[in-house]
C-alpha cells in the first residue's frame, strides 16, 4: 500500500555516496586583426593571429560506500528526520508507467545545504542499528580525494587567418584560409599495487598535438530586388572535450554503469559543410526562406564499450582482480550482486572510451522559415500593428559511419528469453547525438512602445 511505502521502517540504508568535486578551468587568450582597404573587386583583406591557452584541473573528492549486509543497514525510522516522500511525478515525462510512484529519500535541499549533518545523522543511524543487530559496521567517513580521478589538462593553440572580401555586381562574399595548430598536455595518476599489496601512485604526463588547414567561402547573390541566394562551403574541425582526453578513473558502487576511461590520442572531428538557400523578402520585416545543406564528418566521436568476460553458464564474472583478462576493468568498490558466487565489493565492469570512428559520416536535410510583423499596418492596427511571427522547420538525415552500439551478453539473453529466438545479437549504427530527423518551432511576438514579449513552440523528433 501507499502507507506501507511510506513508512520509513520498510525501508533501509543501502549505498552513501558523496560528492564535493573540485574543478579550475583557466583561459589566457590574446589576438590581433588588420583590414587593408583596397578600391577593386576585392574591397578589403582581414587577417590576424589568435592566441589561447586553457586548462581543466579537476579533483574528485568522493566517497561511495555501499551496505550490502542486511545486519550492516540501519532501517529508515533510525533516520526518519532526513526522509521526505519523493515527487509524485518522478518518471513522468516520457509517459512509462512501470515505476514505483511512492518511495522516500533523503531530503536533497538538506543534502545540499547541510552534508555534514546528514553524514552524522546517518552514522548516528548506524551506531543505534549496531546495537539492535551486532553488527561492527563503522562510521561512514566524510569524503576524501580520488587519485586516480585527479586530471590536469592544458591545451595551447596558434591561429592564423586571411580573408578577403569582394564585390562585383549582384555577387558578394568572402574567401578565406586558417591555419592553426594545437598542442595538448594531459596530466593523471595511474594507481598500481606492489607485491605486497600497498598502492603506488604514479604520475604521467602524455601528449599530443596537431594542425590544419580550414579553407572558407562565401557568396550571396542579389538576383532581384526582394530575392537573395546564398552559398557557402567551408572547412572546420570540433575539438575534443577535456574529459575525453583525461585517462583518469572514476569508480561506482553499480556492477552494471561503465567506468568511462579517457583517450588521450582522440582526435578532433573534421568536417566539411556545404549549404545553399533563397531568400524572398516580399514585404518589409517578412522572410520567406528554403536551403539545403551538407555535411560530411570523419573521425567521428564515437563511445566504444569493452564488456567483462562473463561465464555463459553461470553468469559470473571475474571478482579476483586486479587484471580482467576477458576485458573490462576491476571496480574494486562495485557490488558484485548477481555476477558471483558470494557476496560482497569487487568485480569487472565493462569500460566505455571515445574513439574516432574510422568511417566517413553524411548529415543532409532542408530547412525552411518564415517571418511576418505587421508593422507596415501601423496606422490601420495602432498598437496592434507591434505583433509579428517567427517559424521554422527542418528536415535532416544520417548515414555512414563504421562504429556500432551492441548490446551486452547480459541483455542478449534477456532478448533472446522475451523474443523466443536464441540467436537475439542486438545492434545499432552510431549516429550523431542529439540528431532529430524532424524539429520545428514557432515564435509569436510583440515589440512596440519599448515593449518586448516572446512567446514560442518547440518540437523535435526522438533521438539519442
Amino acid at each position: 500500500t501507499m502507507a506501507q511505502l511510506l513508512d520509513p521502517a520498510n525501508v533501509v540504508l543501502r549505498d552513501v555516496n558523496q560528492g564535493q568535486d573540485e574543478s579550475e578551468n583557466t583561459e589566457d587568450a590574446f589576438r590581433t586583426d588588420f583590414t587593408y582597404y583596397l578600391d577593386d573587386v576585392i574591397t578589403s583583406v582581414d587577417f590576424g593571429y589568435r592566441y589561447s591557452k586553457t586548462s581543466s584541473v579537476s579533483d574528485q573528492v568522493r566517497s561511495n560506500v555501499g551496505l550490502r549486509n542486511m545486519a550492516d543497514s540501519p532501517t529508515g525510522d533510525l533516520f526518519a528526520q532526513l526522509l521526505t516522500a519523493g515527487p509524485d511525478n518522478f518518471n513522468d515525462g516520457d509517459g512509462r508507467a512501470l515505476y514505483i510512484r511512492d518511495f522516500l529519500l533523503i531530503n536533497p535541499e538538506l543534502a545540499s545545504s547541510d552534508p555534514q549533518a546528514v553524514l552524522a545523522a546517518l552514522n548516528q543511524a548506524i551506531e543505534a542499528n549496531n546495537a539492535i543487530t551486532g553488527s561492527d559496521r563503522g562510521p561512514i567517513s566524510s569524503p576524501t580525494s580520488q587519485v586516480n580521478a585527479f586530471f590536469d589538462i592544458e591545451e595551447e593553440t596558434h591561429a592564423l587567418y586571411a580573408q578577403a572580401n569582394f564585390e562585383y555586381g549582384m555577387f558578394r562574399g568572402n574567401f578565406g584560409l586558417r591555419y592553426l595548430e594545437t598542442e595538448v598536455t594531459s596530466l593523471g595518476n595511474s594507481v598500481t599495487q606492489d607485491g605486497s599489496g600497498n598502492e603506488l601512485v604514479t604520475q604521467l604526463t602524455s601528449k599530443g598535438d596537431y594542425d590544419f588547414f580550414l579553407p572558407r567561402f562565401n557568396l550571396a547573390a542579389n538576383v532581384s530586388e526582394d530575392v537573395i541566394v546564398r552559398l557557402g562551403w567551408s572547412k572546420d574541425i570540433r575539438r575534443p572535450d577535456f574529459d575525453d582526453l583525461s585517462t583518469s578513473v572514476t569508480f561506482g558502487t553499480s556492477p552494471n554503469s561503465a567506468v568511462s576511461i579517457g583517450n588521450s590520442g582522440l582526435a578532433p572531428e573534421e568536417v566539411t559543410s556545404f549549404d545553399i538557400s533563397t531568400d524572398w523578402y516580399f514585404a518589409p520585416a517578412a522572410l520567406l526562406s528554403v536551403g539545403y545543406f551538407h555535411k560530411t564528418r570523419s573521425d567521428l566521436h564515437v563511445t566504444q564499450q569493452v564488456d567483462p568476460f562473463e561465464d555463459p553458464s553461470t553468469g559470473f564474472r571475474d571478482t579476483t582482480g586486479p587484471e580482467c583478462e576477458g576485458g573490462g576493468i576491476f571496480n574494486p568498490i562495485a557490488d558484485i550482486n548477481v555476477f558471483g558466487p558470494d557476496a560482497g565489493v569487487g568485480l569487472c565492469v565493462p569500460t566505455q572510451t571515445t574513439i574516432n570512428d574510422s568511417g566517413e559520416t553524411t548529415q543532409q536535410g532542408i530547412e525552411l522559415a518564415a517571418q511576418y510583423d505587421l508593422s507596415n499596418f501601423e496606422k490601420e492596427l495602432g498598437w496592434a500593428s507591434g505583433f509579428g511571427v517567427v517559424a521554422n522547420y527542418t528536415y535532416q538525415e544520417f548515414s555512414g559511419g563504421e562504429s556500432f552500439d551492441t548490446a551486452t551478453s547480459r541483455a542478449n539473453a534477456v532478448f533472446a528469453l522475451t523474443t523466443g529466438n536464441p540467436d537475439a545479437d542486438i545492434s545499432a549504427k552510431q549516429s550523431l547525438i542529439d540528431l532529430s530527423e524532424n524539429a520545428y518551432n514557432i515564435t509569436f511576438y510583440y515589440e512596440k512602445y519599448g515593449l518586448s514579449a516572446r512567446a514560442r513552440y518547440t518540437w523535435r523528433e526522438g533521438y539519442r
